[in-house]
């Protein structure tokens, strides 16, 4: 974005690792790590957090102030305390200052599938173990329809925005995965193509950043 021109803003944890902050541009300010699932109550340790982190991240979304019509916000790998917050702070916006806000899932909602006599069956599971299912549901229930419109939900895979709209009761989008092109195109008329494909999620954890090697020797 910044590369075309665009005024690109870069809010990350508070605590972002001082290398990455530098890579991205970004500015330290989000208080709640996303990854604290539980405040450790035998029962109600998932509920606790969320609503912590919920209202923390709500709280620091309202110290945003420089945004408006013309913006488009880019929420990634939200999980349903984000999503709640967004909820939340979206409908206390003045209309006139709602960006567009788009809340990409990064990991599925939390339900087990299963192929029943009608097709897929999305099975929720235990919240003791993973809430994500329950809390997306709830999240999901919270959001105004006065400023629906501004709040686009996408994934990068049609199995995944299913499951989210099974589970959430709401339109979750696909969007094309990005890709960078590595070299110039080059015409391949008259050749036999050779063919590369990849089965797995697209991040580096999952090892994708050696694939454009890979196909190469091969």
């Amino acid at each position: 974005a910044r590369s075309r021109g665009l005024d690109v803003k870069v809010l990350a944890f508070g605590n972002v690792d001082a290398g990455l902050q530098s890579e991205l541009g970004a500015i330290p300010f989000f208080r709640a790590l996303t990854s604290w699932m539980s405040d450790d109550d035998p029962i109600c340790g998932w509920l606790n957090a969320f609503h912590i982190v919920a209202e923390i991240t709500r709280e620091d979304l309202t110290r945003i102030s420089d945004i408006g019509p013309d913006d488009i916000m880019y929420f990634s790998s939200a999980l349903p305390a984000q999503l709640m917050a967004l909820a939340q702070w979206l409908g206390a916006l003045p209309r006139d200052r709602l960006p567009l806000v788009v809340v990409e899932f990064g990991i599925d909602p939390g339900v087990d599938v299963q192929q029943g006599p009608e097709g897929l069956a999305y099975q929720i599971r235990d919240p003791r173990i993973d809430a994500r299912a329950i809390l997306y549901r709830s999240a999901a229930a919270r959001i105004p329809n006065p400023v629906a419109p501004w709040l686009r939900m996408i994934t990068f895979d049609r199995a995944s925005s299913d499951s989210f709209c099974a589970v959430m009761g709401k339109h979750v989008g696909v969007l094309p995965t990005p890709h960078i092109a590595m070299t110039r195109p080059t015409s391949r008329s008259g050749k036999r193509p050779i063919v590369v494909s990849v089965l797995g999620n697209q991040r580096p954890e999952k090892g994708y950043q050696f694939m454009p090697e890979v196909a190469q020797r091969l």
